[in-house]
């Protein structure tokens, strides 16, 4: 496991997403625990393509940044760049499995990433708010400029 972190990019990324206090070894801990639940428990044969399939669902394609036009405070939607999208969807992932209610982490993990996999979950639920946001405040889209 410690070998594909480095070779694969949002393995990598993930890792250090859900690293706290510089505790990297805890986190691939985590992630080696979530591979190996996503093979035992789940079933899945192929466990790398599931999350970067449940990655691919979570990650938004806008962002909205505030800007004051006029001392009133508006949300004007931003293209994301891939790096940044593979970034707030990691992020959107971690906030989901905090959220949930299963006892160990990476059970937590696992579970989140096959819902996210079949379109589902937590962190799908929060991009789609996003991506609804940003289609009714795309008005405000000429304040891109800045």
């Amino acid at each position: 496991m410690s070998s594909l972190y480095k070779s694969d990019v949002v393995i990598g990324k993930m890792v250090n997403i859900f690293m706290r206090d510089g505790e990297k070894g805890v986190s691939l801990k985590l992630i080696d625990e979530t591979f190996r639940e996503l093979k035992v428990k789940h079933g899945i044969k192929d466990p790398l393509s599931l999350i970067h399939r449940a990655v691919d669902n979570a990650k938004p394609l806008v962002a909205l940044i505030p800007h004051y036009p006029h001392g009133k405070k508006v949300a004007v939607p931003i293209p994301l760049k891939p790096e940044q999208q593979l970034g707030k969807a990691l992020r959107f992932i971690k906030q989901a499995v905090a959220d949930r209610k299963e006892h160990y982490g990476h059970v937590r993990l696992a579970n989140e990433l096959v819902e996210l996999a079949n379109g589902q979950g937590g962190a799908k639920k929060r991009r789609d708010d996003l991506h609804r946001l940003a289609e009714q405040n795309r008005a405000y889209a000429h304040y891109r400029w800045r």
